[in-house]
């Protein structure tokens, strides 16, 4: 088990995780070819929009970051949240058990929901772009008749481009926030959007 609360109050630590997970997500996409499914593109697209939120929802203020170092634990203990009779012989229940144990250990209530992605876009003012992008990228993300009917079409390389410069631009503006040694900008500020 990661060792999340003392940690938790590092911005710094929570920033760098979250600047990783981008350059991963950024690469991926950077390297999707006319053979990648639009399903990965929106998706890496998608990622890098929840990523960008985090970032700046993080940057925001220690207290933001040292709860979404928590809701790391809150979000292991839910996902193990698995009935025995669901996936027999699978520890997910001995593990969430560990995990419970080390949160009440360490003063912190593990039961306690965590922050949706999209209610940390709406606290950041941000509540509209997220959920019309979120949208957007996962009609293409997972298997909707619209993403299956439009396999092999030109509207779906068209999809797949836009989705990459998109996806590109949500990249650049979530390392800038995970830079704490330099200033922010607005990145969604209209005057730089219709720029990309």
């Amino acid at each position: 088990m990661p060792n999340y609360v003392t940690k938790a109050d590092n911005q710094a630590y929570v920033l760098q995780k979250i600047r990783a997970a981008v350059i991963l997500n950024r690469d991926r996409l950077e390297y999707s070819t006319a053979n990648t499914p639009v399903s990965t593109t929106a998706w890496l697209t998608r990622n890098l929009l929840e990523l960008v939120i985090w970032a700046e929802y993080c940057r925001s203020s220690d207290e933001r970051a040292h709860e979404f170092m928590l809701d790391g634990a809150r979000d292991a203990y839910d996902a193990l949240n698995i009935p025995d009779k669901v996936l027999p012989n699978f520890p997910s229940q001995t593990v969430r058990a560990q995990l419970l144990e080390k949160a009440k250990a360490d003063g912190f209530d593990i039961d306690e929901p965590y922050t949706w992605v999209s209610n940390a876009a709406k606290a950041l003012g941000r509540g509209d772009i997220f959920k019309h992008l979120n949208k957007t990228f996962s009609k293409f993300a997972h298997p909707t008749a619209f993403a299956i009917l439009s396999l092999g079409s030109e509207e779906e390389q068209l999809i797949k481009e836009k989705a990459v410069k998109m996806g590109m631009f949500l990249a650049d503006a979530a390392l800038m926030f995970t830079d704490l040694s330099k200033p922010v900008v607005n990145p969604f500020d209209a005057s730089l959007v219709g720029s990309t």
